[in-house]
């Protein structure tokens, strides 16, 4: 260090120490007990400082958490009425498959009957036609005995 810098920082210690002078033994002692208030103020200062910006970002952190709260609702709710929208499609095409179904039992039993009628009609005709048949072969045989035709 050069004699300059030397006599700055005597100059400098030589006005810390008229300080302390004035200050007394009862002010150096308050000085040194109000360092640790100080450092237990400064932390507290600093933790309100952080607990300030904490909050700001909980805040906005709680904004995101809604929208996309949200958000998800809205895509719930919009799943949900196309899930409505499908089902009620699909009962309605149900009841349509249903009446469908119905109406091809209800014309197969229509079609039994008629099957029915038509068999007991078919079997009048061949009654008819069996008692036809042994009329005209009594019929023929009478000729052939009257008449002299013969098999032989």
């Amino acid at each position: 260090m050069s004699g300059l810098e030397v006599t700055q920082v005597l100059e400098i210690m030589a006005g810390v120490v008229q300080v302390l002078d004035r200050l007394g033994v009862g002010g150096l002692i308050l000085l040194v007990l109000s360092g640790p208030a100080l450092v237990v103020l400064a932390v507290l200062f600093i933790e309100y400082h952080r607990s300030v910006k904490q909050r700001g970002e909980n805040a906005t952190m709680l904004a995101a958490m809604r929208e996309e709260n949200a958000r998800s609702r809205d895509g719930a709710a919009a799943q949900l009425e196309a899930y409505r929208a499908d089902t009620q499609q699909l009962v309605r095409d149900l009841g349509a498959n249903q009446r469908a179904t119905d109406q091809y039992y209800k014309d197969n039993v229509e079609l039994a009957k008629n099957y029915r009628r038509l068999a007991e009609v078919l079997q009048d005709v061949v009654v008819g036609n069996t008692r036809a048949l042994e009329r005209l072969i009594v019929m023929l045989e009478g000729r052939n005995s009257v008449g002299g035709w013969s098999n032989g």
